[in-house]
């Protein structure tokens, strides 16, 4: 049961990666052409991108302080649904300033969902399975691009970015929801037995903030 348990809250952040990798792709692949069909150059894009890149930098160079304040599968949750949000903003909005405003939640849709699963999979896969926890993080990753990559461009000539973009925030949404489920799961497992629920032998699911912090820093030495 507690194996059975273990696998569904993989599988359930498994799929949240792959949905939210499905809207992440469509914005690497489609923002050049959203921007130009909206009469900018070459310029603003590259503003945009320094914008969005330089917050993405400043947040995983922080990614320890903020991950041993806030559990993992809640910083996901928090990952995805502010980019649900930079989403719909993009499938809205034309002006200049709008639409650089969107561009540092690049940290949240890109740098805190990436620290965040790759967290929860080594969570989950221990030392001893860390390169498995990872093909399957990586798995993920790589059905969401590649189902991105099969429609982005389709869905932008059809639709525009209003369509395109406007599904990416359903699908950042659904996301989010999946790892909420996966969050819940997790605190179900350890409510019911009263204490930490060991899924990777390295740590135990609830266990206190100070020796989250502890087991860190053993670990990045």
């Amino acid at each position: 049961m507690r194996t059975l348990r273990t696998v569904i809250g993989l599988v359930t952040l498994l799929a949240a990666v792959a949905c939210g990798q499905i809207a992440g792709t469509w914005y690497d692949a489609t923002l050049a052409l959203h921007l130009e069909h909206l009469g900018y150059g070459k310029d603003f894009l590259g503003l945009v991108v320094a914008v969005g890149v330089g917050a993405e930098t400043v947040l995983i160079a922080t990614s320890g302080s903020i991950l041993s304040r806030f559990r993992a599968d809640h910083t996901l949750i928090a990952a995805f649904g502010v980019s649900a949000l930079r989403w719909w903003l993009l499938s809205r909005v034309e002006s200049t300033v709008p639409l650089l405003l969107q561009a540092p939640l690049h940290a949240f849709s890109f740098g805190l969902y990436w620290v965040s699963a790759t967290t929860l999979v080594r969570e989950y896969a221990g030392p001893r399975a860390s390169a498995a926890g990872q093909g399957l993080l990586t798995a993920a990753v790589a059905v969401g691009s590649i189902v991105a990559n099969l429609n982005g461009g389709w869905l932008l000539e059809r639709g525009g970015g209003e369509v395109l973009y406007g599904i990416a925030a359903v699908l950042s949404a659904i996301a989010a929801v999946f790892a909420a489920l996966h969050a819940s799961r997790r605190r179900a497992g350890v409510d019911h037995r009263g204490g930490g629920d060991h899924v990777s032998g390295v740590g135990t699911v609830g266990e206190p903030r100070q020796d989250r912090r502890e087991r860190r820093r053993i670990a990045q030495r």
